[in-house]
């Protein structure tokens, strides 16, 4: 089927480049008028729009990756040993955070780590890292 170049398709082209636009165009033939180069230079592209598009490429490479070794492992091996690696990746990560963040509210109490563990405010410091550790509701869904 050749590609469509009606003005539908076109003016679809032009109200997704202006999504991306800091100010919006207010008339269809203002749009029309627009070319790529202004398009580029009203782009409102932030550092988080990269780390959004980093992260897809991320996944995307990672299902690529998987699909070409999966072909020679059982399913269930497979299966069994990703979840094994992102449970010790997500424990490090947690690990690091709650020791950093009572690192850092034994030094804001100008106390010691010891201290801090033994007066039993160590809940206070690590209760930022989950806001619903103490919502009943929550822990019924989990």
């Amino acid at each position: 089927i050749p590609p469509s170049h009606s003005p539908a398709t076109t003016d679809a082209a032009v109200d997704l480049a202006s999504a991306f636009t800091d100010d919006a165009i207010a008339s269809s033939s203002q749009r029309a008028l627009m070319t790529a180069s202004e398009v580029a230079t009203t782009s409102s592209l932030n550092q988080g729009d990269f780390m959004i598009l980093a992260g897809a490429l991320s996944w995307s490479t990672y299902i690529f990756r998987t699909s070409s070794v999966a072909k020679s492992y059982s399913e269930l091996d497979l299966q069994f040993s990703k979840n094994v690696l992102l449970a010790v990746m997500y424990f490090g990560w947690f690990l690091t955070t709650a020791v950093t963040s009572l690192l850092a509210a034994a030094a804001s109490a100008s106390t010691s780590l010891p201290s801090l563990l033994a007066s039993g405010t160590w809940m206070e410091a690590l209760a930022p890292l989950w806001s619903g550790w103490a919502s009943l509701p929550v822990w019924v869904l989990l």
